[in-house]
């Protein structure tokens, strides 16, 4: 399953309820060796990309909160047909997307969202109550 980490990524609280509602949901309902994975803004994406998101606004003060190659389960560049294919999904949430594609281009948003990082949720250990 994949979903926003609990920073939400941008800051947004709605991304961050989306994270909190989906993990909550995978506690109580995924089978054994079922994965929660939570997208994340890999360190070596944000530094490409930090002046355009700054001017743009994509991010809250203090975002993205940006994770380091180690820490993550998946880092993949996406290749030029599924790439597409993920901008032709995101096009069609025209409200979301439609001023950051204007702004930016084609070419430009492609390579934006070309690029996937996640990782891995584990679930807590339950605690241990002594009395």
């Amino acid at each position: 399953m994949l979903t926003f980490g609990p920073d939400g990524i941008t800051g947004h609280l709605d991304h961050q309820t989306v994270s909190a509602w989906t993990t909550a949901a995978f506690e109580l309902s995924a089978p054994p060796g079922a994965r929660l994975l939570h997208a994340t803004v890999a360190e070596r994406r944000a530094s490409r990309w930090s002046e355009l998101s700054k001017s743009l606004g994509i991010y809250a003060s203090g975002y993205p909160i940006t994770t380091p190659a180690h820490r993550l389960a998946v880092d993949l560049v996406l290749d030029t047909e599924t790439a597409a294919r993920k901008v032709r999904a995101l096009t069609a949430q025209e409200t979301q997307t439609g001023v950051l594609i204007t702004a930016m281009g084609m070419d430009r948003y492609t390579a934006w969202v070309g690029d996937e990082a996640f990782t891995e949720w584990s679930r807590r250990p339950a605690a241990i109550m002594i009395g």
